[in-house]
C-alpha cells in the first residue's frame, strides 16, 4: 500500500531572474508574469541554480510551498507578503537564452543604429 503525501504539487513556469548560492547549494528564482499582471509572481526554485542561468526560460515541477513574509519597506515601515518556494524541483522544460550577437569588431558596420 502507498501513502499519500499531503502537499501542493505544482508546475511554475517562467524566466529566470536571478541565481544565487546558499549554505544548502545553489537556487534560482523564477519570475512569472502575463499580460494582466504589473509585477511578476516570484518563486524560489531550490536545488538548480547550477543547470539554469538569468534569462532562461523554464518550467519547474515539485512542492509548492508558501509562507507568510515580513520585509521592511524603503520607508522605512514594515511589509507583509508571501514567500513562495517550489521544493524537490525537477526541471521539466528548458530553453536557453538567446545569445545576443558579438560586433564583428571591424569598425564598419555591427548591426545597430547607423547614427
Amino acid at each position: 500500500m502507498t501513502e499519500i503525501k499531503d502537499g501542493v504539487y505544482a508546475s511554475v513556469s517562467g524566466t529566470v531572474a536571478r541565481t544565487f548560492e546558499t549554505k544548502n547549494g545553489a537556487a534560482c528564482e523564477v519570475h512569472v508574469q502575463d499580460e494582466r499582471q504589473k509585477f511578476p509572481d516570484r518563486y524560489t526554485a531550490w536545488g538548480l541554480g547550477d543547470q539554469v542561468a538569468e534569462g532562461d526560460r523554464v518550467e519547474v515541477r515539485g512542492w509548492l510551498v508558501t509562507l507568510p513574509d515580513t520585509f521592511t519597506k524603503r520607508d522605512g515601515s514594515e511589509g507583509h507578503g508571501v514567500k513562495r518556494m517550489v521544493n524537490a524541483p525537477k526541471l521539466a522544460k528548458h530553453e536557453p537564452a538567446q545569445a545576443q550577437p558579438e560586433p564583428s569588431g571591424d569598425g564598419w558596420y555591427d548591426g545597430g543604429e547607423p547614427f
